[in-house]
């Protein structure tokens, strides 16, 4: 891209995040999963970042990511603002319970006047930005932007045609919180490239090593995925780099992540 004015995020990263959507958001929000489906018993996640405690108590699913590139400054260019948004979903728990003399009780399935309604998993789509990045200023080296993604109860009634309760479904949020570091180095002997790294971590207070890995979800962040663009500069291939990037190229160490170009 060039000169150094960003429209805004929703309409710069768009064609992007269409890609992103497709790869990897398919089983949670495009194409729901149907639990009375068996091959959806085992639900795929990409992008899995688990409670910190809980990651190192287990050694299962990392903590943190961590998305490392290379962008070019402009020729003439005093300015050069990179934007970054990352994204991830929030897991939520759909329970199903029947109505009964003593209340309301969990099921699998409960049908209303010919709807069956089942207990499965949704999820929330999530993100966090941070704007403006001057990459060519020395004195803009990064920022560090916490997250809270609340956590929330909501009850949906389920009446038959007669207006009787027959059931319920619960829908659950555990709160997530975690950090999105952004950095920007310099990168020696080349005065026109800098080193972008982003770390996204989850820290939320959450540990429970004997507990199954669909029992963490909630607490995880699922689908976690990076997407940056840049005004005033443009990112070097990691695939196939220029030769005067080359080095800085290999030096990126990328974890849970492999920058494309897109």
């Amino acid at each position: 891209m060039s000169g150094t004015a960003s429209p805004p995020l929703d309409e710069l990263f768009s064609d992007v995040r269409r890609v992103a959507d497709t790869v990897l958001l398919e089983g949670y929000v495009l194409y729901p999963y149907r639990s009375s489906s068996t091959k959806n018993q085992l639900r795929w996640q990409f992008g899995v970042l688990a409670p910190r405690r809980q990651s190192e108590a287990t050694g299962a699913d990392p903590w943190l990511q961590r998305t490392e590139c290379v962008v070019e400054l402009d020729a003439g260019n005093e300015r050069a603002l990179v934007q970054v948004r990352v994204r991830a979903l929030q897991v939520q728990t759909r329970t199903v319970e029947r109505a009964g003399d003593d209340g309301f009780a969990p099921v699998d399935h409960l049908e209303v006047d010919g709807t069956r309604h089942s207990s499965w998993d949704e999820a929330l789509e999530q993100r966090v930005d941070v704007v403006d990045l001057d990459v060519a200023a020395s004195g803009d080296a990064g920022r560090v932007v916490p997250f809270t993604f609340p956590g929330q109860e909501q009850v949906e009634v389920l009446s038959d045609g007669g207006g009787h309760v027959t059931g319920q479904v619960v829908r659950r949020r555990q709160q997530v919180v975690g950090t999105v570091t952004v950095t920007v180095d310099a990168v020696a002997e080349r005065p026109r490239l800098r080193k972008v790294r982003v770390e996204v971590a989850n820290t939320t207070d959450w540990c429970r090593p004997e507990s199954r890995r669909d029992e963490s979800m909630p607490y995880a962040l699922v689908a976690v995925h990076t997407l940056l663009a840049a005004s005033g500069a443009g990112f070097v291939s990691m695939v196939d780099p220029t030769e005067v990037a080359r080095e800085a190229v290999a030096r990126c160490d990328n974890v849970g992540t492999f920058p494309v170009l897109a």
